[in-house]
């Protein structure tokens, strides 16, 4: 009976969330900013192609990014609705474990488990995001209003200024987006290339 009556209020908790949670939005996006400088029209899909290599190198993403530590996806292109796996590191203040680590200072590393959502070399654009469409018990409407997470960034080259510049998007919406928020702004200024 104890289990049972657990169940039972751990759903009704996922209920109301998901009931008062559907007026929580959040979205950041992070103003293009320059990763290449000084570069001419004339090279301007050679520059853009080193920066999508870069920005698409999972096995190196934690060198120059501090939030994003590690990215574990399938070998080859990412296809839509394939996993990906994060490893994310929260700084200071967060009251849990410490790690140190390759970011080159203390927080708290976390995994968390993302799909993939777009994946384009043509228009260098990724985004993945949080999908609850496997959650047991039919619970994937609630859950998706508990929290509902995309993470975008794409590539350009800006003629006026002669940079290619990067931008991230982040949407949090949900009872939990404002601690997504958080996240979402922690990763943003987490590059460092």
């Amino acid at each position: 009976m104890p289990l049972v009556h657990r169940s039972l209020r751990g759903a009704l908790f996922v209920a109301f969330v998901a009931v008062v949670g559907r007026s929580w939005s959040f979205t950041a996006v992070v103003d293009w900013r320059p990763v290449l400088t000084h570069v001419p029209p004339a090279a301007a899909d050679v520059a853009l192609a080193r920066a999508w290599r870069v920005l698409t190198d999972f096995d190196h993403y934690g060198e120059w990014n501090s939030f994003t530590v590690g990215v574990d996806t399938a070998p080859g292109l990412p296809e839509p609705g394939s996993p990906v796996g994060l490893s994310v590191v929260l700084g200071q203040p967060w009251p849990l474990d410490r790690w140190h680590g390759a970011h080159g200072g203390p927080g708290t590393r976390l995994e968390l488990n993302f799909t993939w959502l777009e994946f384009n070399p043509t228009t260098r654009r990724m985004c993945w995001g949080i999908r609850h469409a496997r959650a047991p018990l039919g619970l994937g409407p609630a859950l998706h209003r508990v929290l509902h997470s995309n993470r975008c960034a794409e590539l350009r080259h800006d003629e006026g200024t002669g940079e290619v510049q990067v931008r991230h998007t982040d949407e949090n919406v949900g009872a939990l987006a404002p601690l997504g928020s958080c996240f979402g702004r922690r990763s943003s200024a987490g590059s460092r290339r």
